[in-house]
């Protein structure tokens, strides 16, 4: 037992060496079975692995310079093992628990900060997010406020202390969506040696991927480690046309015309057909005024020159909806932004009312112009591939010796057609020697729905402003999501992306 205000240094030999005090005196290791006490075994003697029981020994440098069997400190310390089980205490090396999940939980009810990860990979468990708890269940990794992640430990005989010389033995955390995550840092989140990746969840739905989620203040390290993101989902197929519009009423036989269009957008009402004592019919009237403007103009009234009355214009096709290039980043991730529907097209003018020949004659009234057709639904928003994603006004950040790879940014999608404009309505007949109504015109098509953007491809997400440090990082990221639409644009893809205020 460690008694306090010791700093006796205690000598440790390597397996198949003892320690031996020397003719002068001077500890120094010697192999097993050698001349002990003497000069003759000097060139058996290697390099000695001193420690101080009092030393500062922090987690992760792959050193016990306390003597206590462990990298860090052993009281301060949660070991996880693919050898262990969830059932065990956690606190000692041969107690490890199986999941980090469990890991971190223990952290979460105590004091403990430091979790020694063996090689292995962890698959998270299903976790509750969103505010208080109240999303979705994710099996992600919840990070806990000032823990420290270190991993590549053999675990078991192989010790807690030294890494496996073996590159390709890591320590992996797995999740969906995404792979470890913390919305309340304080102080701080290290990792030492540790592989996250992400992976996708179709039960989920449209999403984004991102393989770490700091926000917070307060510092984030990863050191030597991978990470790694899911692509961002695709959108489906294409939505299917907009609805038609209403038809225009059919004008009466003398004297009154038709109604506009139905639908609630309704187009311009038929002219009144001739009397005796108003020969000439009446213009129809324009469509009702929308987003793009005044309606279609309605048709000239009949005269004796042309008695028929005159047909009401087509209303005006609406626009395409807008062109997204990317959404919004914000404390709560990449924002799939809403798809963009087209615009209502135009409504149509009334027909005009028909010429009354005789004193006897009524001119039919003109037809009722139609609905503008409704826009098109607007293609789906690619999802985004995230590496790290560090948001907070007081975060410092620093990505070290370590590789960021993206699997690419989803694919947009494909615009809905815009709605068939309505028909507009059949002008009415005219009694006696009066003409008939002229027919109403019919709405303009609705426009095409916007293309769905490609999602961006990222690797590290920061907010303008903060401090990073990213030296000997390999960058490995996908390509930005296509367009749905071919002449739109990639999603973005770049190394680090500040978001500005």
């Amino acid at each position: 037992m460690l008694l306090g205000g010791c700093t006796e240094t205690v000598v440790r030999c390597r397996d198949g060496y003892v320690a031996d005090d020397g003719m002068e005196g001077r500890t120094r290791c010697v192999l097993r079975g050698s001349d002990a006490g003497s000069d003759a075994g000097s060139d058996a003697a290697v390099p000695m692995d001193a420690c101080n029981p009092a030393a500062a020994d922090p987690p992760g440098d792959g050193q016990d310079s306390n003597c206590d069997g462990v990298d860090g400190v052993a009281a301060e310390t949660i070991f996880v093992a693919e050898g262990g089980s969830d059932s065990n205490t956690g606190l000692t090396p041969d107690q490890p628990v199986r999941t980090v999940t469990r890991g971190l939980a223990i952290a979460r009810g105590g004091a403990r900060r430091s979790i020694l990860i063996g090689v292995g990979t962890y698959d998270a468990l299903p976790i509750a997010l969103g505010d208080g708890g109240s999303g979705a269940m994710v099996p992600t990794h919840q990070l806990v406020d000032g823990v420290t992640l270190s991993g590549r430990y053999p675990g078991g005989a192989g010790g807690w202390v030294a890494r496996s010389p073996d590159e390709s033995q890591r320590s992996l955390l797995r999740g969906q969506v995404v792979a470890a995550i913390i919305q309340d840092m304080r102080t701080s989140v290290s990792f030492h040696h540790v592989d996250l990746t992400s992976e996708r969840n179709a039960m989920l739905g449209s999403l984004s991927c991102y393989g770490l989620v700091v926000v917070g203040s307060g510092a984030l390290s990863f050191d030597r480690g991978r990470v790694r993101a899911c692509s961002g989902s695709s959108a489906g197929a294409a939505p299917p046309p907009g609805p038609m519009g209403g038809a225009g009423s059919e004008g009466q036989s003398a004297a009154s015309g038709g109604g506009g269009g139905g639908g609630g957008c309704p187009g311009g009402n038929g002219g009144r057909g001739g009397t005796d004592a108003m020969r000439d019919g009446a213009a129809g009237s324009p469509g009702t005024a929308t987003d793009l403007g005044p309606g279609a103009a309605g048709g000239p009234g009949g005269t004796m020159a042309l008695p028929i009355g005159g047909t009401g214009a087509q209303g005006a096709a609406g626009a395409t909806g807008r062109t997204v290039a990317m959404g919004a980043v914000t404390e709560e991730g990449y924002v799939i932004p809403n798809p963009e529907e087209g615009q209502r097209g135009g409504t149509g003018g009334g027909g005009g009312g028909g010429f009354a020949s005789g004193a006897t004659a009524l001119g039919g009234g003109g037809g009722g112009g139609g609905c503008g057709g409704s826009g098109g639904t607007g293609g789906t928003h690619g999802g985004a591939s995230i590496g790290l994603f560090a948001w907070g006004d007081a975060i410092r950040v620093s990505v070290t010796n370590a590789t960021v790879e993206t699997l690419g940014g989803g694919d947009g999608g494909a615009a809905g057609a815009g709605g068939a404009g309505g028909m507009g309505g059949a002008g009415g007949a005219g009694s006696g020697a009066g003409a008939a109504g002229g027919p109403g015109g019919p709405g303009g098509r609705g426009g095409e729905g916007g293309p769905g953007s490609g999602g961006p491809s990222l690797g590290l997400v920061v907010r303008a402003g903060t401090m990073v440090d990213a030296t000997g990082i390999t960058w490995t990221l996908g390509s930005g999501g296509m367009s749905g639409s071919p002449l739109g644009p990639r999603g973005r893809q770049e190394q680090i992306y500040r978001v500005m205020p």
